[in-house]
């Protein structure tokens, strides 16, 4: 896929009225497959947007806290993950 087709791709997504819950759903679940594999291909920390994304604090905590509330992680859990 081209970088005019990704940046064609992200404008027509991000019309919230046309995307129902399903395929962004689906579209998160193959970003995350992604996004995992390639950091552990690469075995060091991969930023998961760019920063010019416009991702804000409160994008990423509602996406993190769906994210570990969907699989059932803890709060223990992800102190275990980090060795706190």
């Amino acid at each position: 896929m081209t970088s005019a087709a990704i940046d064609e791709a992200i404008r027509e997504l991000s019309d919230l009225e046309t995307l129902d819950d399903a395929t962004l759903q689906a579209l998160f679940g193959a970003c995350l497959r992604a996004y995992s594999t390639r950091s552990e291909e690469l075995g060091t920390h991969v930023p998961p947007y760019l920063p010019a994304s416009g991702i804000t604090p409160t994008h990423a905590i509602r996406a993190a806290a769906g994210l570990l509330r969907e699989a059932d992680i803890t709060s223990f859990d992800l102190a275990m993950m980090f060795n706190v």
